[in-house]
């Protein structure tokens, strides 16, 4: 049966969802994370995302820029980190250092992957 709910009833009905790790280098070689509560999987072969990106986000400007990013799905022990990477805009920040996560070389893109 339905029922009329507050807006604030229904988004604590939505949460919490899955959120991934969409991770981006510059061309100076700075590691970027940006948490993102919107994205599906669209194909497995190949392997393709749709991702709900903001177009002023520094994310989608660095894939523009280098066409490649990886993603990564956090654990629940990474909560604060992934709050950290939803909040903080990285055009100013390495929000890869300042985050305290270790990451290494990905094999087939220059984009790092989370350690």
């Amino acid at each position: 049966m339905q029922r009329p709910a507050k807006i604030e009833e229904a988004w604590g009905r939505k949460y919490p969802e899955q959120v991934v790790l969409a991770i981006t280098k510059s061309p100076e070689g700075k590691v970027n994370v940006m948490a993102i509560g919107w994205v599906t999987l669209v194909s497995d072969g190949p392997p393709m995302f749709l991702l709900g990106i903001d177009d002023p986000a520094y994310t989608l400007e660095l894939i523009r820029k280098t066409n490649e990013f990886v993603i990564a799905y956090p654990s629940k022990a990474m909560a604060k980190e992934t709050l950290y990477f939803g909040t903080v805009h990285g055009h100013n920040i390495d929000k890869g250092t300042e985050s305290g996560l270790t990451f290494v070389p990905g094999e087939k893109v220059s984009v790092p992957l989370l350690a």
